[in-house]
């Protein structure tokens, strides 16, 4: 996997535009990726859609808990030009976040 050269040709795009929008990278992921944190259980599939259950029981919509959740572990809701994460960063960002306590 050629990750390094992926960071590098993305910091050489940022350079050329610093005040542009950010630009989230992640190398693609095979399987699900998943994090349980007090009855709830986030699961990112390889497709990068984002699974919550809470006591085994699916919650849906998603986006609204996770958004509680993130409120609760601290970890921010939107990007740093202010717009707010979708679904599937925000789910990401509470996996790794959950499995870094």
């Amino acid at each position: 996997m050629q990750i390094n050269g992926h960071i590098e040709a993305i910091e050489a795009i940022t350079s050329l535009n610093p005040n542009g929008r950010q630009i989230d990278f992640e190398p693609a992921i095979k399987g699900t990726t998943e994090a349980s944190y007090k009855d709830y259980v986030i699961t990112r599939l390889s497709t990068g859609a984002i699974k919550l259950e809470r006591d085994g029981l699916p919650i849906e919509p998603v986006s609204p808990e996770l958004r509680r959740l993130a409120g609760e572990l601290n970890v921010p809701t939107a990007n740093k030009q202010g717009n707010p994460h979708n679904t599937q960063v925000l789910g990401r960002e509470l996996i790794k976040a959950i499995n870094a306590l």
